[in-house]
């Protein structure tokens, strides 16, 4: 028996549905992170039928292969020698560098259309983003005055590479970001995107800040869990996915030679 993973659609189908649907109660809608199936269509094909508005996947061939009339938005920092692809197949993407962002404009203007942006703020985990003690103003006035591209919003990863867990003190710092570009430029930032999987603990328990209204989901998708701290979500399924193989060894040894 050659090993094969097993996909029960309708229990991604539930999964999807009935997490997007008890967040957006608490006022936040979501991207679906596809590259956690590697944009598989047929599992598309379930997120085409549902009330979702984004499918975020970090490479650029799967947002180009995908048949979807979802939004597509590419989920990392483009690379400055991508651009072109980006605009190409990319509805929206993620970003923190005004050079590749005036890149993008370029590349927009030559497709003569419009590519939304969220700007990515580091808020303490050490990922991408710009740093929030930074003086990020200038960079928004450039952005705004770049014809092709439109600030959709800002947002920040959490959980990743230094572990900061979502907490509402943590956010303040997005919050202060947030009222400073409103307030200073007169507009409204559209899209407060959260984090990801790890930050849905926070809304389902009714102790997420107001001003957050989106997050990006995969994992908890897919093993119905959130992962902050890794504990099952109630009411969903943890086996859409189920490894099956045929089991060659099975022993006791000592862990050490």
């Amino acid at each position: 028996m050659y090993p094969s993973i097993h996909i029960d659609l309708n229990k991604f189908r539930h999964n999807l549905d009935y997490l997007s649907q008890a967040i957006k109660k608490q006022g936040v809608t979501s991207m679906v992170v596809s590259k956690v199936f590697c944009a598989d269509q047929k599992l598309i094909d379930v997120i085409n039928t549902l009330d979702i508005e984004y499918i975020a996947d970090s490479r650029i061939m799967n947002l180009k292969d995908m048949k979807t009339n979802k939004t597509k938005v590419l989920l990392r920092i483009p690379h400055l020698s991508e651009v072109s692809d980006v605009i190409r197949y990319a509805d929206v993407s993620l970003n923190s560098e005004i050079k590749v962002i005036k890149a993008l404009n370029e590349a927009a203007l030559k497709e003569h259309v419009k590519h939304q942006i969220i700007l990515m703020f580091d808020i303490g985990d050490l990922r991408e983003g710009i740093y929030y003690q930074t003086d990020y103003i200038k960079d928004v006035k450039e952005i705004l005055e770049l014809k092709n591209i439109e600030l959709l919003g800002i947002g920040t990863n959490l959980t990743c590479y230094g572990g900061v867990v979502p907490t509402i003190e943590t956010y303040e710092k997005l919050e202060q970001i947030k009222k400073q570009i409103e307030s200073m430029f007169s507009i409204h930032l559209k899209i407060i995107s959260g984090g990801n999987s790890s930050s849905i603990k926070l809304a389902l328990d009714h102790k997420l800040p107001s001003f957050i209204n989106h997050f990006r989901i995969g994992e908890a998708f897919v093993l119905g869990r959130e992962t902050a701290y890794g504990k099952h979500l109630e009411n969903m399924f943890d086996d859409v996915f189920t490894l099956k193989a045929e089991i060659i060894e099975l022993k006791q040894k000592p862990s050490l030679p």
